[in-house]
């Protein structure tokens, strides 16, 4: 039973239930054009990552000498610099950043499965199968990309992004044929 906050101005949303299965259906397009562009969508999404980085680095070195009489000055003066010397090295070198991206997630992968199948073994709480499975999916990706690491950095992220894309554009237009079902008085 949905909660009665989301059912606030569920008539004015009924109404307008094609331009949420209009904006699934972009997305999905959207999401099918970077699956089969993904080293150019990995490269893009590289490039947005270090203007994201470089902004998210200036604001934050403002802010560090704008309470520079704070005993955290220096930690946060270095995370602006961590924050600017990725983002700089994310837009000169997309492949490169790519590829230790891409390593990184893919030992997140590994270690984060492997601890979620210990706990899912040594706890066994409901429904604790479901955990197993994901954890053993998450090592087989980990040990995957590790594996053909680094040429798997120039097309992984481009795929993840693009599948990211379909999976909402599906969510919306899901949600939009749905709330065109509900009855009015709901």
């Amino acid at each position: 039973m949905p909660s009665p906050f989301m059912l606030t101005g569920l008539d004015q949303v009924r109404s307008k239930w094609g331009w949420f299965v209009a904006l699934g259906v972009a997305l999905i397009v959207i999401g099918a054009v970077a699956l089969g562009a993904n080293y150019r969508t990995t490269l893009v999404t590289m490039i947005v990552l270090g203007w994201m980085l470089l902004f998210t680095g200036c604001m934050e070195a403002v802010s560090a000498f704008y309470v520079r009489s704070w005993g955290g000055f220096f930690l946060h003066l270095l995370g602006a610099t961590v924050d600017l010397v990725l983002g700089y090295l994310f837009l000169v070198e997309p492949a490169r950043g790519a590829a230790v991206l891409t390593l990184f997630l893919a030992c997140l992968f590994f270690v984060g499965g492997g601890f979620r199948i210990a706990a899912s073994l040594a706890t066994q709480f409901p429904g604790w199968g479901w955990s197993l499975v994901s954890g053993i999916i998450n090592v087989v990706l980990g040990v995957l990309l590790l594996r053909q690491w680094p040429y798997d950095g120039l097309w992984f992220i481009g795929f993840c992004v693009g599948l990211e894309l379909i999976f909402r554009g599906w969510f919306w237009v899901m949600l939009g044929l749905g709330i065109k079902q509900v009855p009015a008085k709901a």
